[in-house]
């Protein structure tokens, strides 16, 4: 059996959130780029073309926020351009590092200790990378990033406006839907990131939300994020 290696966990840095993902690549980019001393050699992007990426991603997740649908193509290309950048400043880190986790942790980026999810779960932590696609008639298929092993994933559907504030999910997994609310609601509660809801209606934007889930520990709802419009 292969020894275990301490080094930058990809797996966390692709479930950055929104909010944290540009800050995180600034923050790291500072680190590196003022300790040349220890992060010696070619770099992945100069700390220009990092600041050039990170400004992109802003500005195309401003213009989502206002555009909507028709600004998401954009902004899921900066996103997926500035998740390319850390990741590949996580392999030269590594390269780098060799294990040493003072070095590791020099660099600001998340290593591969073992993580208790639960804990994180508790604390707040919420989906990411949550999607939806056409699938069959009439049909959406949705999923989201990995958390982390032993997790579980609920999701809801709301038809044609957001949840309302007083749609919650406690602790312990109970949902209260406020009286008042006429949309229809779909509750998806299997355990795997992958989702099917059916018998949906044609053109029509649902908003998709994931709550994360580990043992008797269950999180907060997520953002949600609207998908599904040109259902056919």
């Amino acid at each position: 059996m292969a020894s275990f290696v301490l080094k930058i966990s990809k797996v966390l840095i692709k479930r950055f959130n929104l909010g944290e993902i540009s800050a995180r690549a600034l923050t790291m980019s500072a680190a590196i780029f003022g300790s040349l001393l220890v992060f010696t050699g070619t770099k992945p992007f100069t700390e220009a073309e990092v600041l050039a990426i990170v400004n992109t991603y802003n500005h195309s997740r401003a213009a989502y926020k206002v555009g909507g649908l028709l600004s998401k193509p954009a902004f899921m290309n900066a996103q997926q351009a500035l998740l390319n950048c850390i990741l590949s400043f996580a392999t030269y880190v590594d390269t780098i590092a060799k294990g040493d986790e003072t070095i590791l942790n020099l660099s600001t980026l998340p290593t591969n200790k073992p993580i208790d999810f639960a804990a994180l779960i508790a604390a707040g932590a919420t989906a990411s990378g949550i999607t939806g696609a056409v699938g069959g008639t009439l049909q959406l298929i949705t999923n989201c990033t990995s958390f982390g092993t032993g997790v579980g994933y609920f999701a809801i559907l709301s038809e044609g406006i957001p949840l309302p504030a007083g749609f919650t999910i406690s602790s312990i997994g109970e949902v209260c839907i406020p009286q008042e609310l006429t949309n229809r609601i779909f509750l998806n509660v299997t355990q795997t990131r992958r989702k099917v809801f059916s018998n949906l209606l044609p053109n029509k934007t649902y908003y998709l939300y994931y709550i994360l889930m580990i043992g008797d520990v269950v999180g907060v709802i997520s953002v949600g994020v609207p998908v599904g419009t040109g259902i056919a």
